[in-house]
Formats: C-alpha cells, sequence, structure tokens
C-alpha cells in the first residue's frame, strides 16, 4: 500500500454566540486569493450556529483556513442564547429591538467555487479510513475557473423558509443565475425544485438548513436539469421514505455537490445522468430504501425492444434532450470524480457509477446491500476506498448495455480495503477486460473473486493474489502496471 502521510491542519469551528447582552460576529475563512464581492441581503434566521458541518466520520480531519473577505447579511433574530465555542470572535455594537435583536453577521457566501472550508485543498482528497489528505490521481470533474468566470454578481436570500418561497426564487433567476443563500431552517419540499446554470446554492450547513421532503412526495426533490455551471453546498435533504431521488443532475455539465447530506429516500440520494464534469465530495448519502447513496445510469434499454441498445440508448437520450434548445448533457457521463463520501445503509449499492474517465477515492461504503459497481465505463481510477459490511459483495464490474464502445474496461482498482463483504470481494463478468488489482488488501472470512470470463490481472506479491477464485483466474500483471508510482498514465 503507499504510505499516506498525515497532513496538519487547524479546525475553524465557526459558531454564532448570541445571547440578551452581546452578539458575537464570525468570520469563515477560504483561500487567500480568492476574493469575495459582499452583498447586504435581508432575512430571517433562528437563533442557530451557521458553521458548516463535515459528515460525522470526516469532522475528525483539521481544517486548514487562512481569513478572506466574505459577504455580509442583515439578519434578525431571536434574543436567545447559544453556546460558546472555542471559536475566535469579535465584539459587534447590536441594536436591541427587544424582543428581537438586529445584528450584522457574516455568513458564508465567498462567491468562488472553492470557498476554502473542505478537510483539503483542492487537487487532494480526504481518505475517510486514514483522516488523512492525499492528492488525487487525476484532474477529474468539476471545473472551478469554468464557474467562476460565469457566476453572477447577483446574490439573493431565501426570506421565506417554504417551498413555494424557494421554487418563485429559482424561478426568478432561472434566466441569469447567481448566488442563492437558503438560511437555517426546516424547509417542507412539496413541489419539484429546479436549478438554473451559473447558479450557486449555498445553505448554512450540514444539519442547518435541511430539505424535508413531504411525506406524499415522490419525485426528485432539487434537481439541476438542461443545466450547466451549479454548485450546491452545505445542506441536509431528507426523503422521508417517499422521494424518488433527492438531488440530482440530468443533461449538465460541470456540477458539483460537497458537504452534502442526504438520507431516507424512497429511491436514491445522489444522481448524475447524462452529465459531465461532474465532482460529488465530503458528503454523506444514506438509509435510501431501494436503490443507492450515489446513483448514475445513462440508458435503460428494453428486453423486449428490437432495435440494438446502440438505437435504443440515442432513442432515450433525445425523447429528453429536446426539451429545450440547448443541452449541456452528453450521451454518456464521463469526466466524473466521487472522493471522500460516506456511503452506507442504502437499500442496493452504496456506488453505483456507469461513467468513463473517473477517479473515485477515499470514500467508506459500507453496510449496504452490495458495495460499488461500475458497469459500461472505461478509464478508471478507483483507489483508497474502504468497502465493507456488504451483504452480497463488494464490487462488481460488469455491462449493462451491449455497444462495444461502453464495454467495462480499463479499470485500475489499487489501495483499497476490503473488509467483510458477503459471498464475493469482487465480482466480474464478460464482457469487462482489462481490470488490474493494484496492491489492495482484504480481510473478510472469504476472500473470493468470482469472475465469469472477465480480463483481469493482478500483481504477484500482493495480497490480491490470495483471492480465492471462482470462474476465470486473474493473469499476472506486468511489471509497468504494478508500479502505482505511475498509475495516473496507466492507460496510456
Amino acid at each position: 500500500m503507499r504510505h499516506i502521510s498525515l497532513q496538519a491542519g487547524v479546525l475553524f469551528i465557526l459558531t454564532v454566540c448570541i445571547s440578551t447582552l452581546a452578539v458575537g460576529t464570525f468570520v469563515y475563512a477560504g483561500q487567500a486569493d480568492q476574493a469575495s464581492k459582499p452583498i447586504e441581503q435581508t432575512s430571517t434566521l433562528p437563533a442557530t450556529s451557521t458553521a458548516v458541518q463535515i459528515p460525522t466520520r470526516i469532522s475528525t480531519k483539521v481544517l486548514t483556513k487562512v481569513p478572506i473577505e466574505a459577504s455580509t447579511i442583515v439578519s434578525t433574530v431571536r434574543a436567545t442564547s447559544t453556546a460558546v465555542s472555542t471559536a475566535q470572535t469579535k465584539s459587534t455594537p447590536i441594536v436591541s429591538t427587544i424582543p428581537s435583536i438586529t445584528l450584522t453577521q457574516t455568513v458564508p457566501i465567498t462567491r468562488t467555487a472553492a470557498d476554502g472550508r473542505n478537510p483539503c485543498e483542492e487537487g487532494d482528497y480526504l481518505d475517510l479510513e486514514t483522516d488523512a489528505c492525499e492528492p488525487l490521481d487525476k484532474a477529474f470533474g468539476f471545473d472551478f475557473a469554468a464557474f467562476d468566470s460565469v457566476l453572477p454578481a447577483d446574490s439573493y436570500t431565501l426570506e421565506e423558509c417554504t417551498s413555494d418561497a424557494l421554487s418563485d426564487l429559482l424561478m426568478e433567476i432561472e434566466d441569469s443565475g447567481g448566488t442563492v443563500f437558503i438560511p437555517a431552517c426546516e424547509l417542507t419540499v412539496e413541489r419539484k425544485l429546479f436549478i438554473s446554470s451559473n447558479t450557486l446554492i449555498q445553505g448554512a450547513g450540514i444539519g442547518e438548513t435541511i430539505l424535508q421532503v413531504a411525506d406524499d412526495f415522490t419525485e426528485v426533490a432539487l434537481q439541476a436539469r438542461h443545466a450547466k455551471n451549479v454548485i450546491v453546498r452545505d445542506l441536509t435533504l431528507d426523503g422521508a421514505a417517499s422521494a424518488s431521488m433527492l438531488l440530482s443532475a440530468w443533461y449538465a455539465d460541470n456540477i458539483l455537490f460537497e458537504r452534502i447530506e442526504a438520507r431516507n429516500a424512497e429511491g436514491s440520494g445522489l444522481n448524475y445522468r447524462y452529465a459531465t464534469n461532474v465532482t460529488v465530495r465530503y458528503s454523506q448519502s444514506y438509509g435510501h430504501k431501494k436503490w443507492h447513496g450515489i446513483a448514475s445510469k445513462d440508458c435503460f434499454p428494453s428486453s423486449s425492444s428490437r432495435n440494438s441498445d446502440e438505437v435504443d440508448c440515442q432513442a432515450q437520450f433525445d425523447a429528453k434532450a429536446t426539451e429545450v434548445d440547448e443541452t449541456p448533457g452528453v450521451l454518456w457521463s464521463n469526466n466524473v470524480a466521487l472522493y471522500s463520501n460516506d456511503l452506507y445503509d442504502n437499500g442496493d449499492y452504496g456506488l453505483d457509477s456507469h461513467a468513463s474517465l473517473s477517479e473515485v477515492a477515499g470514500n467508506w461504503i459500507r453496510n449496504n446491500r452490495y458495495g460499488a459497481k461500475f458497469p459500461d465505463g472505461s478509464n478508471l481510477w478507483i483507489h483508497n476506498n474502504r468497502i465493507e459490511k456488504s451483504s452480497r459483495w463488494g464490487l462488481f464490474l460488469y455491462n449493462t448495455v451491449d455497444i462495444e464502445e461502453q464495454v467495462s474496461s480499463n479499470i485500475a482498482f489499487y489501495n483499497n480495503n476490503m473488509g467483510a463483504n458477503g459471498i464475493a470481494q469482487i465480482r466480474v463478468k464478460s464482457p469487462a477486460k482489462d481490470i488490474f488489482l493494484l496492491d489492495n488488501s482484504y480481510k473478510g472470512r472469504l476472500n473470493m473473486i468470482q469472475n465469469k470470463g472477465g480480463k483481469v490481472y493482478r500483481c504477484t506479491g500482493t495480497d490480491d493474489v490470495s483471492l480465492f477464485s471462482y470462474g476465470s483466474r486473474p493473469e499476472s500483471a506486468d511489471k509497468v502496471a504494478c508500479n502505482l508510482t505511475d498509475v495516473a498514465s496507466i492507460f496510456e
């Protein structure tokens, strides 16, 4: 296994101290070279901390912070005492309007894509097993520079915490985009909410901004559809065991979901389809009744169709792509980065990604019916994930479409920690090919690879050789492939 060094940092916890006598003001900080554009808005917030919350397993990682200018919002809050934390504070004058207090409070709107509040620097991921930051091997996913170049200066704050109010606000900026701040509140989602292009949805933090789906709501709660350049961050979505999906990007380009808690959907939590340049990171997705924590599938070919899968898949794409004049989507999802996510207690897979050109790193995938699967995709770097306690198996590589260009192939699976996973650690099924198992560890009682005709390679002297083979036996990889220092270029 590659040695992973723990990088030091400092946890910059952000809280608001409110009492009947004094009010504290705090600054959310990010990277020093990223300018924020202040804008004054008016909102009504409950007296609660707006500190950014990192998922439970991630919270032990220290955050490295450098102060920058933050946007200012004038808020009216109830005069209720709040516990003081160890965060740095600055005193600020208050104007008492008993029984309310009017104060100036800085909130986490930095107006830049990379806001500097993640556990690791840009270009790194957090390994949830070791709690250490490590460099990503590829540069897939969200394009920060492209987003910053098109994000409008306009900023809006949700003043009424209702589904109708949020829907009206999102429709108001449909043609322009902008930054939408949803303050700390619990909002009942009663209608599907759509995000337009060039938009940043900024919550007050996991467990602070909560989008709670109504009990009879069965659709997608929040969706970027026919949209590009979108960020959604710092909020909780609860599916009430009824929503089909919680947060999704369909026919989309340049999408970032970060610091999201997605829980309790009937279907799946976080989803992308017909999408490119997608990053999902530092998020939790759990407790989804039927399907997956993170889900992606572009085509559902019909077994009864007389057409080829290629024809059927193109027809499915065209049927929805023609809804608008300009469609940023792609027929087959690609250029995806999925890292440092906690995916657990889901009814099917913790992670289901059909995308090509992807890096999947540092995730913790546990207590799902199945661990992770990667059908129909090629050129994948899957590493430093912990996959354990799956009821059936840990990893599945196969195809769902009969299209030559979509054969599951060129897959590097390395430095992963495979715990106890049901009947098999790994399943491979033809026509999947050119799969490289490189220096993984296996800690289950039954460490088996079930291979039905797939082309699999492994390196001598590694724990991968200890796997019991059921079906086609993996072949020995050459020394070049086994050199993990060059793994980024393994398929070149």
